[in-house]
């Protein structure tokens, strides 16, 4: 997702999940921190928008994910790699292919087909797949959504935050889309834009654990650590999963610690 404090890898992230623990985030200062809160908000909260999605079929990440300028096989491309092997989604993979190919605006066949890439685990060629589709059929939200959702998953928030935006002001926006705008944001630095999002998608799922966490996520990188803690506990009366919310309450309580301390030696806080 962008900017030097971009998450490299959501390796281990579950669905949902903050995968951080106070002994990942003691490391270092709150500078060095930025780029594993942002890999908090990736790989947790980012993941929850678009497994939530009915049409998506969530597969299992891959060894890492790709950095920002990981490259995006075309749908051509992707075709030639999929041929019947001995893994039994192959041909599934190489028919959609085919049918895609020779009926590209379909967006019916486009959904499947990017299903089947993501449950097999090929997430950069489903969003090749949606580029392409998207391309083909600019007014089908559906696809927009789709493309900006799994763009953030990868890494990739411009592309994310333009798809999305598309689909932030008509009748097809939900709390998903909301969301995902405001990851894109704190993903590229932007924090009061992203709360603005967060606060947004909590208008649409009032005290939605997912965007809540996603909340207090962007109000550490803001400093505003009080008000990201009190977002935490209400993502833990919303039913947030326990471990997450006590890791990133631990966090809290480490960067409050830091502050603290910055300030008794003068005054000084520990840099952004």
């Amino acid at each position: 997702m962008l900017p030097s404090s971009t998450p490299a890898s959501c390796t281990g992230a579950k669905v949902g999940d903050a995968t951080m623990t106070l002994d990942t985030m003691n490391a270092g200062s709150l500078a060095g921190r930025r780029g594993q809160l942002l890999m908090m908000l990736a790989c947790g909260g980012l993941a929850a928008c678009s497994a939530s999605l009915p049409s998506i079929v969530s597969g299992p990440p891959g060894d890492s994910a790709p950095s920002l300028e990981a490259r995006i096989d075309k749908p051509e491309e992707v075709a030639g790699k999929t041929t019947p092997s001995s893994n039994p989604k192959s041909k599934a993979i190489g028919d959609l292919a085919k049918a895609s190919a020779e009926n590209p605006k379909d967006p019916t066949i486009a959904m499947a087909y990017v299903r089947v890439l993501k449950s097999a685990g090929q997430r950069n060629e489903a969003l090749a797949v949606l580029d392409a589709a998207s391309d083909a059929n600019p007014a089908e939200m559906m696809l927009a959504v789709e493309q900006g959702l799994l763009a953030l998953e990868l890494g990739q928030s411009i592309k994310a935050e333009g798809a999305l935006q598309k689909v932030a002001s008509g009748p097809d926006r939900d709390w998903r889309v909301l969301s995902g705008l405001g990851v894109a944001a704190s993903s590229q630095g932007n924090q009061k834009e992203a709360q603005r999002h967060f606060a947004k998608a909590l208008e649409m799922s009032p005290n939605n654990p997912a965007v809540l966490n996603n909340m207090a996520v962007s109000l550490i990188l803001d400093r505003k650590v009080d008000q990201a803690e009190a977002a935490l506990r209400r993502a833990a009366k919303a039913g947030a999963p326990r471990l997450q919310v006590a890791q990133n309450l631990a966090l809290i309580k480490a960067l409050k610690s830091e502050m603290e301390t910055g300030q008794d030696n003068g005054g000084e806080q520990a840099p952004q």
